[in-house]
């Protein structure tokens, strides 16, 4: 859920900068919607996944429980409906892409691979227009920039309260040289 907390709510900020605004969000979705299914079932099916033995079934008996489940549940609803929304004002994209679009399953060999290099698209993309956005786009830029950083490095469990901290002592003119000096040394691989 970390990125619907830190990336989706301020893209719609940045469709005046030239990229993949749709595209990123539909696969980072996809892929939050296949881990949360993954949760969900474990869920439905009484893993333990928490590894909780001996205690686990008095776990997975309490009422708690069962509202973790009919939470997890809502939120692939929610996931599905915003996939589809994002599928669907997608003008124009790769055959890669396209292939996704069925929610349920996922086409490409390489799935893993395949959102890191979306997101570090997406990063280069956002991290080339820094220059064009003032004040709180700027900020609320360099935030979302620093999110993709922290999803790719936690591709497994990014954890939003960790985030929160890190963001709320972020010196956001140093994150931005870093940011500069990260696009300046891709141009230089070019």
């Amino acid at each position: 859920m970390f990125i619907f907390k830190y990336v989706t709510p301020y893209v719609f900020n940045f469709y005046n900068i030239n990229a993949n605004h749709l595209i990123t969000l539909f696969i980072i979705s996809k892929k939050a919607y296949h881990d949360m299914k993954a949760f969900n079932t474990s869920l439905k099916e009484r893993d333990n996944f928490l590894k909780l033995s001996p205690y686990f079934n008095e776990f997975a008996n309490n009422p708690k429980y069962k509202e973790l489940v009919e939470l997890t549940t809502s939120d692939l609803e929610i996931i599905g409906v915003q996939l589809f929304a994002y599928k669907e004002d997608i003008e124009s994209c790769s055959n890669d892409v396209k292939r996704e679009f069925e929610l349920e399953k996922i086409y490409h060999s390489n799935w893993g691979a395949f959102v890191k290099e979306t997101i570090s698209s997406y990063e280069f993309q956002l991290g080339e227009a820094i220059d064009k956005v003032k004040g709180d786009k700027k900020k609320d830029l360099i935030m979302v920039i620093e999110a993709l950083a922290y999803l790719q490095e936690h591709a497994e469990n990014a954890d939003i309260e960790e985030f929160d901290k890190r963001i709320e002592s972020t010196d956001f003119m140093k994150v931005e040289s870093k940011i500069k000096e990260r696009m300046a040394k891709i141009f230089e691989w070019n």
